[in-house]
């Protein structure tokens, strides 16, 4: 049973891996686009409602631009690693409440003890 564990461990692994990579690259894309179009929310509302030339309406949308940082990275990285994480706790509380079952009826089979 430890052997078919370890291989379901690996494609669990390999999968959240391969989600958080994804996932980090989507909410990086959605935060540019967001800012970008707020960006151009703004610049095109200063164009209408003031008399700012189209360099003085633009220095002040680009303060709104999404531009990486570390605090912006790493706050992106713990937003795609939120579900993978929740994925795994789900996972395991599954796996131990099934284990626990069967072990109360008894269908459990006894493997050699482990030090874990």
């Amino acid at each position: 049973m430890a052997n078919h564990l370890l291989g379901w461990r690996l494609i669990g692994l390999v999968l959240s891996v391969l989600c958080f990579v994804g996932f980090f690259s989507l909410a990086l894309l959605a935060q540019g686009q967001f800012a970008s179009d707020f960006a151009a929310g703004v610049y095109s509302k200063c164009r209408r409602t003031t008399d700012a030339t189209s360099d003085g309406c633009w220095a002040m949308a680009s303060k709104f631009l999404f531009e990486p940082s570390w605090e912006n990275i790493s706050a992106t990285a713990l937003v795609a690693a939120a579900p993978i994480l929740m994925a795994w706790l789900v996972s395991w509380l599954i796996y131990h409440m099934v284990r626990q079952i069967k072990e109360r009826s008894g269908t459990l089979e006894k493997g050699p003890e482990r030090d874990s």
